[in-house]
């Protein structure tokens, strides 16, 4: 079976096949914006940048930025070991997966590349994931055990979901696998709570940039129509990220006519995850592991709340199946007006954040919050 047929949110731009005709798949690959291209445009590659992209793609590349002899080498090594380092995740995971011999296009964007590794697939062949593989060298060794894995590959792990429509990523380096990409509030958002359920949507499907000073950035994301209490309903959010802040400000909203409820919260991953609130601020300490320790996530909400509800969510996929949870902080929602709330996180090993530290600076949020600073001018 074709497991491509199934990804509805992408379709095929070329079946040619890197080991079989590179230079033409250069050629295709050229003509859009793949996810290796994402990590130097957005100016956190440690490999190349946007201006060499842009060469590359109008045929201006000059010969001097061609990789050297030794970049060569690790290039073909690591295209080499891309199927043994893919054939043992399968191994340890249990999880199925195939090649997509085929270069990807967005089916509303046809710049919108992808080249994905390996799809996760079910075991009727329908993909739910992408597996992206990287090798490192051994010098690397211990940034990628503390989970300093480069942003240039999370960002073009994120490109594949979004081309793909696709929930599940994982990044088999090594590094900062340390919890899985699924469907759910992650570290710290906000979904329609009725009856009892969260109404999760997907990724989003537009984006506008608000403010790009260097105090404050700010942009709005626009999302798929949703299913609320039988009716489409759309969703914005907008986000505005002031320098020197650990949370981001969240805007979101939902296009009802009538009130609900809306839950902001996280997952509690599988482990020792802890959870507390106090008023109008809801705290979840994740689990530590062998990867990664020290990490708190907090929100806070200009209105008290009531107490935290413990929301029970499935997963049938066979990443991580079985029944997992959100703290939430369910609050009402009127139509037309936007739900507030900050969201951010801690993480020991920058800002040497402690359990105390962080509760204590979300309660010193939370407070301004109710006593704003104000100036008077005559």
């Amino acid at each position: 079976m074709d497991p491509i047929k199934h990804l509805v949110n992408c379709k095929v731009f070329s079946n040619v096949r890197q080991e079989e005709d590179e230079a033409a798949w250069k050629v295709a690959r050229n003509k859009g914006i793949g996810g290796s291209d994402i990590g130097p445009i957005m100016g956190v590659s440690p490999f190349t940048s946007a201006r060499q992209v842009y060469m590359q793609k109008t045929g201006q590349y000059p010969a001097e930025f061609e990789p050297g002899k030794a970049a060569q080498e690790r290039m073909r090594f690591g295209h080499l070991l891309e199927p043994v380092v893919a054939q043992e995740f399968a191994a340890r995971t249990g999880l199925n997966i195939v090649q997509a011999n085929a270069t990807l296009v967005h089916k509303d964007y046809n710049w919108a590349f992808a080249n994905v590794d390996r799809l996760i697939v079910d075991n009727n062949d329908v993909p739910y994931g992408v597996l992206e593989v990287k090798t490192a060298s051994e010098y690397q060794k211990d940034e990628w055990d503390e989970g300093e894995i480069m942003l240039t590959y999370i960002y073009q792990l994120q490109w594949y979901l979004f081309v793909t429509g696709l929930q599940v990523g994982h990044d088999h380096g090594t590094g900062l696998d340390n919890y899985d990409v699924k469907r759910s509030l992650g570290a710290g958002a906000a979904a329609p709570f009725v009856g009892g359920t969260l109404i999760l949507n997907s990724n989003f499907t537009g984006h506008e940039v608000l403010d790009n000073g260097p105090l404050r950035t700010s942009f709005r994301l626009t999302y798929p129509e949703i299913e609320i209490n039988g009716a489409p309903a759309s969703e914005t959010r907008t986000f505005t990220l002031d320098a020197g802040s650990q949370l981001t400000r969240v805007d979101q909203q939902w296009g009802v006519t009538e009130p609900i409820s809306a839950a902001v919260g996280f997952t509690l991953r599988p482990g020792e995850a802890q959870y507390g609130a106090a008023e109008n601020l809801l705290m979840v300490g994740e689990p530590d592991n062998a990867k990664v320790s020290g990490v708190y996530l907090g929100a806070v909400l200009p209105e008290n709340f009531g107490d935290p509800v413990l929301n029970e969510y499935e997963i049938v996929a066979p990443v991580g199946a079985g029944v997992y949870r959100h703290a939430l902080a369910v609050v009402p929602y009127t139509p037309g007006t936007p739900l507030t709330y900050y969201t951010g996180f801690g993480w020991e090993k920058w800002g040497d954040w402690t359990s105390d530290s962080f509760a204590d600076y979300l309660a010193a949020f939370a407070t301004a919050l109710k006593t704003p600073f104000v100036v008077n001018y005559k």
